[in-house]
């Protein structure tokens, strides 16, 4: 193994895990805790396999396979929406309570600890209050939402956006052109793995111009633009999503401030002064809105619904500000 070194802009997580690993003091319990595509998954795995390594001479062999008797993973299982209460009480408890079979740790990496259903997380923390010796469970989540009885019982380490120059110089490093990754790199808001998604795009001024037109379409008010709108963003959500709301963030810094160099794509100004002025807040509050519809996505919930509802949504926050409501704010540029 390689080490830490291939985890780029942890470097507070990866010091504490490096330190556990070098004195010995393994904690019982270790919650990841930051965004999606940031590196959580990566950093558990190798934590795993140095400590499986330490303990085992033939570990290599038996993770490079997938099959260490000692490792255990839980995720939501498919067609289904969360980590049910079986799946910690009658496979995990069970199979943790056994000893190690070749290493001195059971480790049980669960994914998407944020979806364990609530008599799942209290089953759970069961374990955590009265682990097993030899136990060691690691939490990867990807939001806040956690019980504080949980979170007190495991030791926490945050995991943040990374910085778009890191972003860009990994894409470039796996051979992305550079054009491209300095375009997903100001797409993807900290998060490697939305970059990865977003440089696999290979239109971008066909996408761009999409976008205008369903923002157009919707600025109108017609309801019927709704559907147009969700039947085009179903396919590639994330993307769509966050296109939208890229443009929506640079023609608010348009409207209300000179400072060009905060644009994000500053090549697009006068695409994005074709859009009505918006309502700073009435924005703020449709976007926190439209964060938890397009989460449901992570619970196999219909995307045509999902799709819809975000551009319902879209349909609100483009309703243009009355003059009244405007006031004294800055005049569309």
């Amino acid at each position: 193994m390689t080490g830490f070194t291939s985890i780029i802009g942890q470097d507070q997580a990866t010091a504490m895990l490096q330190h556990s690993l070098d004195s010995g003091i393994i904690s019982h319990a270790y919650l990841y805790m930051g965004p999606p595509g940031v590196g959580k998954q990566k950093t558990a795995r190798t934590f795993i396999n140095l400590l499986l390594e330490q303990e085992d001479k033939e570990a290599d062999v038996y993770l490079r396979e997938g099959i260490h008797p000692d490792l255990m993973e839980i995720s939501v299982p498919e067609n289904r929406t969360r980590i049910s209460k079986e799946q910690i009480s009658k496979e995990m408890i069970p199979w943790l309570a056994m000893k190690p079979y070749r290493a001195k740790h059971r480790i049980v990496l669960i994914h998407d600890s944020h979806l364990l259903t609530m008599e799942a997380a209290n089953a759970l923390l069961k374990t955590l209050e009265e682990p097993p010796e030899h136990a060691l469970l690691i939490l990867l989540n990807d939001s806040t939402e956690m019980l504080e009885t949980i979170v007190s019982r495991c030791q926490l380490l945050r995991f943040y956006p990374l910085g778009t120059q890191q972003i860009e110089a990994i894409l470039i490093g796996q051979g992305i052109d550079t054009e491209q990754a300095c375009r997903a790199a100001r797409m993807s808001q900290g998060s490697l793995g939305d970059a990865l998604l977003f440089s696999q795009e290979d239109n971008w001024a066909e996408r761009w111009e999409e976008t205008f037109a369903l923002l157009e379409g919707l600025s109108s008010g017609e309801p019927i633009k709704v559907l147009e709108a969700a039947a085009r963003v179903e396919k590639e959500l994330e993307l769509n999503v966050r296109l939208v709301e890229t443009i929506l963030r640079d023609r608010m810094i348009l409207q209300y401030s000179d400072q060009e160099e905060l644009l994000l794509f500053p090549e697009n100004q006068d695409l994005y002064r074709q859009i009505p002025p918006l309502d700073p807040e009435k924005v703020r509050k449709g976007w926190e809105r439209i964060n938890q519809i397009k989460d449901y996505s992570r619970f196999h919930v219909n995307r045509s619904l999902i799709a819809v509802n975000i551009a319902y949504e879209w349909l609100h926050l483009l309703r243009p500000i009355t003059l009244r409501a405007q006031g004294a704010r800055t005049q569309r540029r």
